[in-house]
C-alpha cells in the first residue's frame, strides 16, 4: 500500500493495492484530485474500474458500469472500462490483406473477430508505473504484444496513460509502435451512466442526452458489421447534431436502428483531417446536472447503447447489468478499415507511432 503524507483530499496521490488472481499479482490504482474526483484503475487490461464525480449538489457517485472485485474482470463478457486492443471493433469474418499477404483472425462474435480476439488487451496484465506532471497525477499501464498474437502479424509494444487533471479532465493517451507491419486501432470500453443511481437496478441511460457533432454515420448490417456505407444522419434516428434524449429515439422502428437493436454504430465527427484533439460527443443527465464532454482526435466515435447488457450478469453491489443500463462512447478508427480503403487506415507500420487522445472533460450543468 502507498499513501500520501498530506490528506487526499488536499493532494493529488495515487493509492496501490496488489491483488492474487488466478495466479497473477492485479495491481489497482486510486487517483484523486483536490475537487475529490476520483478514479480507479487496474493493470488488467488497462482498465478504468471506477469513476467519482459530484452532482449539482456537490455528492460524489459513480458513473461508470463496473464489478466489486478485480477477479469479476477476468470474466467480463462486455470489456467494462477496458482497453480493447490490438484492433478494436469488428473485423469482417476475422480476415484481412496486408502487403499483399492474408491474415485469419479468431471469430468470437458471430461471423466477425470483435475486439482483439479470444484473449485481447482488456484480458492480458498491462506493466504499471506512476506518472506525475503539474496539475495532474496519472498511471502509465505499457504492454509488449508478440507477433503471432491472436494471429496478428508483428510485435506491439502499446502504452496507455491515464491522467486525472485539477480541473476535472481524465485523459487518456494511447500509443503504439510496431517492428512488423501490423493494424492497431486500441478503444477504451468505458460504459457510462450520469445518474449517480446505479444502486438502483432499473436505471439507464434512456434519460441522458447526447449530442454529437457528425453529419454522417456508418451503415451496419445484421451481424452489427460495418457496410462501408457513410449515411447522412438528416431525418434519420440516428441524427444527434442536437441534443436530444437517447431513449427518444432508440427503439425507432427504422431499419438501421432494428438491425443493432438500437445505437451500435460510428459516427464521423466533424474535423477527420485534425490530428488534434476535437469535439466528438457530449453526454448530459438533467436530473443531476453532471456533464460529460468527449473530445478525441480519432476518425470515428462508436455509441454503443448497452443492447445486449444482461440481468443475468451481476455488476456492482450484485444487481443485474441491465440492457441499455450504460452508453460506450468509444472514439476509434473507423470499424472494418482495414477492409474498406476509402477510410483512414489502421495499418501501423515500423519506424510510424500510433497516437489516439480521449479527453473526457467532468462538469456540472446547474
Amino acid at each position: 500500500m502507498i499513501s500520501c503524507q498530506t490528506p487526499s483530499w488536499l493532494k493529488d496521490c495515487v493509492f496501490v493495492s496488489q491483488l492474487a488472481v488466478h495466479m497473477a499479482k492485479t495491481q489497482t490504482f486510486t487517483i484523486q484530485n483536490q475537487h475529490g474526483m476520483r478514479v480507479q484503475l487496474t493493470d488488467l487490461g488497462a482498465t478504468i474500474m471506477s469513476v467519482l464525480t459530484p452532482d449539482r449538489h456537490g455528492q460524489l457517485a459513480e458513473i461508470t458500469l463496473g464489478y466489486d472485485t478485480v477477479n469479476d474482470w477476468l470474466n467480463d463478457p462486455f470489456c467494462l472500462g477496458s482497453t480493447c486492443g490490438r484492433c478494436a471493433n469488428r473485423i469482417a469474418g476475422g480476415s484481412f490483406s496486408l502487403d499483399g499477404k492474408d491474415y485469419q483472425l479468431a471469430v468470437n462474435n458471430g461471423p466477425n473477430h470483435l475486439h482483439g480476439g479470444l484473449r485481447g488487451f482488456n484480458q492480458q496484465i498491462w506493466q504499471a508505473s506512476q506518472l506525475q506532471r503539474d496539475g495532474a497525477t496519472g498511471v502509465r499501464f505499457q504492454l509488449t504484444s508478440p507477433d503471432g498474437d491472436e494471429s496478428y502479424p508483428g510485435e506491439l509494444i502499446a502504452t496507455a496513460d491515464y491522467w486525472l487533471t485539477d480541473d476535472n479532465q481524465l485523459i487518456i493517451e494511447y500509443s503504439a509502435t510496431t517492428d512488423a507491419p501490423t493494424i492497431c486501432n486500441l478503444v477504451n470500453h468505458s460504459y457510462w451512466n450520469l445518474s449517480g443511481q446505479l444502486d438502483q437496478p432499473e436505471v439507464t441511460i434512456d434519460d441522458h442526452q447526447l449530442e454529437i457533432p457528425a453529419d454522417h454515420f456508418i451503415a451496419v448490417d445484421s451481424h452489427g458489421l460495418s457496410t462501408g456505407e457513410a449515411i447522412s444522419v438528416a431525418g434519420t434516428a440516428l441524427d444527434f447534431r442536437q441534443p436530444k434524449l437517447i431513449g427518444q429515439d432508440v427503439d425507432s422502428q427504422e431499419t438501421q436502428i432494428q438491425l443493432a437493436n438500437g445505437y451500435d454504430h460510428c459516427f464521423l465527427p466533424k474535423g477527420q483531417e485534425s490530428s488534434s484533439p476535437r469535439p466528438h460527443a457530449t453526454l448530459y443527465h438533467p436530473a443531476s446536472g453532471r456533464q460529460l464532454e468527449l473530445l478525441s482526435n480519432q476518425p470515428g466515435i462508436h455509441i454503443y447503447s448497452g443492447n445486449f447488457l444482461e440481468k443475468e450478469t451481476a455488476g456492482r453491489h450484485g444487481i443485474g447489468l441491465n440492457r441499455r443500463r450504460g452508453v460506450a462512447l468509444e472514439t476509434e478508427q473507423i470499424p472494418d478499415a482495414i477492409n474498406h480503403p476509402q477510410f483512414p487506415s489502421p495499418v501501423l507500420r515500423p519506424g510510424e507511432k500510433y497516437q489516439h487522445t480521449m479527453v473526457l472533460r467532468f462538469s456540472v450543468v446547474d
